[in-house]
């Protein structure tokens, strides 16, 4: 009778040593896979960004990119900064890589996502230098596809 409770008990804390496992791995690869989604999302940004301040695309050609990887108010705020920019131009810096450092999922209810995320920003001006920031990113999942709904510093 003892040898079966042992045996039962090993069996259960065995299971619970291989669930905790299996949670954990899946847990770690889902916050990789958001990740992933957040960093291709901000570098399409940046580099439509980049083309609309230094190259000479057509500005609306810019917007409908941006369409495809943001909405709400921070499309609203990059369109009204790049207007701005058009009407007032000067040395802005260039953005020449973006990597996500470290990301958290802090909430996700009704497709709207909101993560703390550790951005490393590779920035060109006189010099070339490298910023980590935190930011709050809000997405939303829309027929599939992720966009960037807001990016505000943590402070």
């Amino acid at each position: 009778m003892r040898k079966n409770s042992i045996i039962l008990i090993s069996v259960l804390l065995l299971f619970v040593f291989v669930h905790g496992y299996l949670y954990g791995s899946s847990y770690e690869k889902n916050q990789n896979g958001y990740k992933e989604i957040i960093e291709e999302l901000l570098s399409n940004r940046t580099s439509i960004m980049n083309r609309a301040l230094y190259g000479d695309e057509d500005i609306n050609i810019s917007f409908v990119d941006l369409e495809k990887v943001e909405s709400g108010k921070l499309l609203e705020e990059d369109i009204e900064s790049l207007l701005y920019a058009r009407t007032n131009p000067t040395d802005y810096p260039f953005i020449s890589n973006v990597e996500v450092l470290e990301v958290e999922l802090l909430e996700w209810q009704d497709n709207i996502y909101k993560f703390k995320v550790l951005i490393q920003w590779e920035v060109i001006e006189i010099e070339e230098y490298k910023l980590d920031i935190e930011f709050f990113i809000h997405m939303k999942q829309e027929y599939g596809d992720f966009l960037l709904i807001s990016l505000d510093p943590v402070i």
